[in-house]
């Protein structure tokens, strides 16, 4: 978790600041632990969505072109009632999440953002002029537990007859497609899948990211 990097980064923040006064590179204003207070915020503090991001029962989050938060928890996409100040701050907490997704702020990307945060989080943002209604934003968390048929039938997914006839299907090995869109659903139910798979079988998987927990 970022908050608990903080300690750490304040002392980083510190050395780095007096080492760039020592060497005459900081000309500012601004007290020495104002400057490490600002740089260790504009890398660990990612405001509205910090808790969000912590809580395990959410598995998205995005923000609106209207910078209205909203939160996705189990399957139901659902507003927060959080709005993000401005559209500057909403700017920055992309910038943020891009250096996190080791992306370089200043490089040009034509207005898209799509990063993995070393959880595996995807990051997938649009910033002007590609967002010509303003900056959104969509943070997919990644799964950190092992989606089952049994699980997808408690969530209302599939039903019984349909649990029995996929099992089926992964068992007598025959060819299965699954056209869904790119989300957390897509994740759940390829691991679904694969997990019925018995246990002397190897399963080859290719992705742009470790996502399938089997």
């Amino acid at each position: 978790q970022l908050r608990e990097m903080r300690p750490q980064a304040i002392e980083i923040a510190r050395v780095a600041a007096t080492r760039m006064r020592e060497t005459g590179r900081l000309h500012t204003r601004e007290s020495a632990e104002d400057i490490v207070s600002s740089a260790v915020a504009l890398a660990t503090d990612l405001g509205l969505v910090e808790d969000l991001l912590a809580d395990d029962a959410v598995v998205e989050i995005a923000v609106t072109a209207s910078r209205e938060v909203w939160a996705d928890r189990e399957g139901h996409l659902e507003p927060t009632g959080r709005v993000i100040g401005s559209e500057r701050e909403l700017l920055d907490l992309i910038a943020q999440l891009r250096r996190l997704g080791g992306r370089d702020v200043n490089a040009a990307d034509d207005g898209l953002t799509d990063v993995r945060l070393f959880d595996g989080s995807r990051v997938v943002a649009s910033i002007p002029p590609l967002a010509f209604r303003g900056a959104t934003l969509s943070v997919r968390k990644a799964s950190r537990d092992a989606f089952t048929l049994e699980k997808l039938l408690e969530y209302s997914t599939i039903s019984r007859p349909m649990m029995t006839f996929l099992d089926y299907c992964v068992r007598f090995r025959r060819g299965i497609l699954v056209s869904v869109g790119a989300g957390v659903n897509a994740s759940a139910t390829l691991n679904a899948l694969a997990v019925q798979m018995a246990d002397d079988d190897r399963i080859v998987t290719i992705e742009d990211a470790a996502e399938l927990q089997l």
